[in-house]
């Protein structure tokens, strides 16, 4: 695991996603002890729907008489 104070992190950041990405554990650690880490994940998030996108049928008007959802 490596470890960086925050201000050197401030200066350093794009390096330190790049060794997160790799797979290396990156903590950031602030004066008063508080930290933080950086995590590679899985995937990306992805705007696109994970299926396509159906389209959901209007429901009929309901007659007289019949039930309808509250």
């Amino acid at each position: 695991m490596a470890t960086f104070e925050l201000e050197y992190a401030k200066e350093h950041l794009p390096e330190l996603f790049g060794h997160a990405i790799d797979g290396t554990e990156v903590v950031i650690v602030r004066e008063d002890g508080q930290a933080c880490q950086l995590t590679r994940l899985a995937a990306a998030w992805n705007k696109e729907p994970p299926v396509d996108v159906a389209e959901v049928p209007e429901d009929p008007e309901p007659e007289i008489g019949d039930l309808v959802p509250a």
